[in-house]
């Protein structure tokens, strides 16, 4: 009689653990402070090219990227709609210094972007 009881507990505590079990990405916390602004994409400059938000007085445009990287590995993106109803968006970030990658992720920590970096300063995000 115990073990018909204790056999739905045994199955309820593997399903609690296995759901449970976090997919979520550990993020690298390790970012050079440069990257921690709000960029916009610069494309009248060049390619790959973004500037912080208070660089310049960019000129009008119906879509320009933006990437808003905050410590704690916050962020906030804006998404591109195919209807103009353009949106930002929370997520996360980090840096893989090994790769000069930047990986942004959507609130459920799934991978939404990886950009390229050749070159980071205060003034400055040049990706490829």
């Amino acid at each position: 009689m115990k073990s018909k009881k204790i056999v739905p507990f045994i199955f309820g505590l593997i399903f609690i653990t296995i759901s449970c079990s976090s997919d979520a990405v550990d993020l690298n916390p390790n970012y050079p402070s440069e990257f921690i602004n709000t960029w916009l994409e610069s494309y009248e400059e060049d390619y790959g090219i973004y500037r912080p938000s208070d660089y310049t007085t960019f000129p009008e445009s119906l879509y320009r990227q933006s990437y808003a990287f905050m410590i704690n590995n916050e962020c906030e993106y804006l998404v591109l709609s195919p209807v103009d109803a353009h949106y930002i968006e929370k997520g996360f970030w980090e840096y893989i210094e090994k790769e000069n990658v930047i990986n942004i992720y959507n609130p459920d920590k799934e991978l939404f972007k990886k950009l390229k970096v050749t070159t980071i300063s205060s003034e400055l995000l040049q990706i490829e």
